[in-house]
C-alpha cells in the first residue's frame, strides 16, 4: 500500500483518515511495505538473482518464502514479513537490520504524530 504525500492528503481531505487511529494504521502500513523492500532488496543482492528469476548457475542457496516478525514503532507494533533463503548465514545482516530498523522506529528522531 504505497502512498506518497499526495495520496495521504487527499485520504485526509476526503474524510478517509479522521483519526489518530487511522493515520497510525496508514503509518504502520507504510513503514511495513519500506521494511520489507528493502529486505527484499538485501536478499536479491545476497544472493545474487531477482525474485521470480532462475539464476544462470547454482547458487547452492535459494529463497525459501518468509517468517514473520514484530516491529516494535511508537505508532504500534508491525508485523513484517522477512524473506528466508535455504541456507541461512551469519553473513546475511536482515536480522540485525530488523533490530535497527526497530530501535529507530522508538527513537524520538523517527516520524511520528507529535504529541499534545
Amino acid at each position: 500500500m504505497l502512498i506518497n504525500r499526495d495520496e495521504l492528503a487527499r485520504k485526509v481531505l476526503e474524510g478517509e483518515i479522521t483519526s489518530l487511529d487511522d493515520l497510525n494504521s496508514v503509518l504502520r502500513s507504510m513503514i511495513k511495505d519500506v521494511v520489507e523492500t528493502a529486505m527484499g532488496a538485501e536478499m536479491t543482492g545476497f544472493l545474487g538473482y531477482d525474485r521470480y528469476q532462475t539464476p544462470d548457475t547454482d547458487p547452492g542457496n535459494r529463497r525459501n518464502g518468509y517468517s514473520q516478525k514484530e516491529l516494535a514503532s511508537k505508532v504500534g507494533p508491525i508485523v513484517i514479513d522477512v524473506p528466508r533463503d535455504r541456507k541461512p548465514s551469519s553473513t546475511r545482516p536482515s536480522s540485525r537490520n530488523a533490530r535497527r530498523i526497530s530501535a529507530a522506529s522508538r527513537s524520538s528522531s523517527f516520524p511520528c504524530m507529535p504529541r499534545g
